[in-house]
């Protein structure tokens, strides 16, 4: 890249025009791993997610469409997303102010030196590297066209110098993830990336677009930015991306480091306190770390005792452990954006001498009545009672309730309510380590039904949960995320197994089964349609109102509280081996023989639901989208309006351990009869 035409093009975006402050834009992002967000251990997302929070404060009302594909080149994102940018960009409400983001060609390159060039040209790089920049040259053609005439304002990057990532400089990255580039390939990349630069920056002046540079940017160079791929960035490194974005779309200078205040030390026992902070700023760009850290000299540091308690601005609660009693103590919040550290005052408070003894905690429920009661503890003058809903959603879900010097309380709850409580005693200098953790669910109606088939069904409490898996899963995919929180506000009965053999032949007269024989054994060779059949029948019986589960249900009822990718654990074989976790509570391709097996024979999850993974795919009620996620209601969501197939969920005997995790999620026509699907039922609660 020439260093004029650089110094040129900054001059350029000095001039043109930036959005109006409180005008709100529509913001659609297209480009490869990049722009996805791939090694991105922050916040997630990326650099749009980090530049729409960045937005808000100025743009209020901001929304972000980010298309961006891993693995996309320029022919894939003309295929795959430039429609959808058209279509977003086309139907943004009036008055917004349309924006494009582009960031492409890093994987024309890669792809260019790692296979193309070997075996399209025979090596002639001459003639491989000038057909291919043709194409690329007329792909972004292609691009800027198209938004250009949807009245956006359009930014498209300048491509960093791939050849000095990591992963190409390292040997041993480098045969990883490239293993057909050489370092001939390696310099002839670094020539190129400046003749794909130069031809971005000829088109985009052309389509009155704006260039973005990120080849004068370091990022994909320090490891400070990097992920452990050597190259892709992590959450510093999108934050600092994000940045330049943002910079390049208001024409702001450079964001300044957050502005925090420190709360004043509460809860102070012999060993521990409660401090934290408000950020009221985060000066421009987002607040990756927060905290307190503290010392027994004044003015304390990161570099000193420290905890980290999450990412973002507003007000924050730290609990600090490990002091001394009887400790003069200093205490200050902290706030870390890509501008660097800022601190609150300096607070200090001294740690108790003599210790309180945390109380003891008793639960008992009957109905819809709660009743708490805990021993008195010596030398208190008060309790506080602290609650989190169940299963737990995260520290911001607890609160509390002083209950001064009493020592027990009833309270009547709605059906379905499920709490965690603990309690703490304090004195006037000080507070009590916490009771015993216990939880309870106020179940109005039976914790469990069995009806005349012998089918027993467990009631589950309505909750909150943590719906997909995380990227770094093994086995996840872009239908599992983003993992995003889903409520279900009724309680609702799961059936404890899969339907069997025999009491599906008991409702419809004949077995359908490809391993019959095995009365037991879970019903297989049942379409969707069939299980509908099925239900129509079990609705006649007059025994309450079945159904399949909803795609939600099913998962949460899997999950049973847990975060894992099986509900005893996380996933430790990728393949179709040995995976301890699985093999306790599931039948799966190691240890099935291929075939079905007995239900309720494996270790049930915390629920008491058996073969939740394996033995045999489960039909759920839902249509299947692939990109359900990125736009699912977060309370009660019951899937696609329609579609052309159906989810099946939990994996089965014939599948590895990927197939059998709580978040995969796979599709089969309604009408499809597979030996290795079958299901199980819900049913509601006071209809049985």
């Amino acid at each position: 890249m020439k260093i004029g035409k650089i110094i040129l093009l900054s001059l350029l975006l000095l001039l043109i025009g930036h959005p109006a402050f409180g005008q709100s834009i529509t913001l659609v992002t297209l480009g490869d791993s990049l722009t996805e967000g791939d090694g991105d251990d922050g916040i997630g997302g990326g650099y749009p997610a980090r530049l729409l929070s960045m937005l808000q404060a100025p743009y209020p009302g901001s929304t972000l469409n980010n298309l961006g594909i891993s693995g996309d080149i320029s022919d894939a994102l003309i295929n795959k997303q430039l429609e959808p940018a058209v279509n977003l960009l086309n139907a943004a409400p009036a008055g917004n102010l349309k924006i494009a983001l582009i960031w492409i060609g890093s994987n024309d390159l890669f792809g260019l030196y790692n296979y193309v060039c070997d075996e399209y040209y025979g090596n002639n790089y001459s003639a491989c590297e000038g057909a291919t920049f043709g194409y690329y040259s007329d792909n972004i053609t292609t691009i800027l066209t198209s938004l250009k005439a949807t009245g956006s304002q359009i930014y498209i990057a300048l491509l960093d110098d791939q050849s000095r990532r990591p992963v190409m400089t390292d040997p041993v990255l480098r045969v990883e993830s490239f293993p057909l580039i050489t370092d001939v390939d390696v310099s002839r990349m670094s020539t190129q990336v400046s003749t794909y630069n130069d031809e971005i920056a000829r088109l985009a002046s052309t389509k009155d677009a704006t260039t973005v540079d990120f080849f004068s940017t370091t990022i994909f160079e320090n490891w400070a930015t990097l992920s452990g791929d050597g190259n892709h960035p992590n959450g510093v490194g999108y934050d600092a991306i994000a940045t330049i974005w943002y910079q390049a779309i208001t024409g702001s200078s450079t964001p300044t480091i957050p502005t925090v205040t420190t709360t004043a030390a509460s809860s102070v026992t012999t060993t521990s306190a409660s401090s934290g902070g408000n950020i009221t700023s985060d000066g421009g760009a987002s607040v990756t770390a927060r905290g307190v850290c503290w010392s027994t000299s004044a003015n304390p540091t990161t570099a000193n005792s420290k905890t980290t308690d999450g990412t973002g601005t507003d007000s924050f609660t730290s609990l600090i452990t490990g002091l001394s009693s009887g400790t003069p103590y200093h205490v200050r919040a902290y706030a870390t954006n890509s501008q660097g550290t800022s601190y609150g005052s300096d607070v200090t408070f001294t740690t108790s001498t003599i210790a309180l003894s945390a109380p003891t905690l008793t639960v008992t429920t009957s109905g819809t009545t709660v009743s708490l009661s805990w021993t008195s503890v010596a030398g208190a003058t008060g309790y506080t009672l602290y609650y989190a809903p169940f299963p737990y959603t995260g520290p911001e879900s607890i609160k509390n309730i002083p209950m001064g010097d009493k020592t027990s309380i009833s309270a009547s709850l709605p059906d379905g309510s499920a709490f965690y409580v603990a309690l703490q005693a304090y004195d006037g200098v000080g507070s009590s380590g916490y009771s015993n953790i216990e939880h309870f669910i106020i179940i109005d109606t039976p914790a469990t039904y069995t009806n005349s088939l012998g089918q027993t069904f467990i009631l589950l409490p309505a909750g909150t949960f943590t719906m997909g898996s995380p990227p770094s899963e093994p086995g996840s995919d872009d239908g599992e995320r983003p993992q995003h929180q889903v409520t279900l506000t009724q309680s609702f009965y799961m059936q404890q197994t899969e339907i069997t053999q025999a009491q599906w032949e008991a409702v419809m007269g004949s077995n359908p089964s490809g391993f019959s024989g095995c009365a037991t054994c879970p019903v297989e060779q049942v379409s969707w349609d069939d299980a509908q059949d099925y239900i129509v029948q079990m609705n006649l019986r007059g025994e309450g109102t079945y159904d399949l589960p909803t795609e939600a249900q099913w998962e949460y009822a899997y999950r049973a509280g847990s975060t894992t990718a099986f509900y005893n654990g996380a996933i430790t074989e990728t393949g179709s081996g040995y995976d301890p976790n699985l093999d306790a509570i599931g039948w799966y391709t190691y240890n099935s023989d291929s075939e079905t097996h007995p239900v309720a024979q494996k270790t049930p999850n915390a629920w008491g639901l058996y073969d939740m993974s394996g033995n045999v795919w489960e039909w759920c009620q839902d249509w299947f989208s692939e990109s359900y996620y990125d736009s699912s209601p977060p309370t009660d969501p019951a899937g696609p309006s329609s579609g052309s197939y159906r989810v099946i969920r939990g994996g089965s005997w014939y599948f590895g351990s990927q197939g059998c995790r709580a978040a995969n999620r796979d599709a089969v026509s309604p009408g499809n009869r597979v030996n290795d699907i079958g299901f199980r039922l819900v049913l509601s609660p006071g209809q049985q």
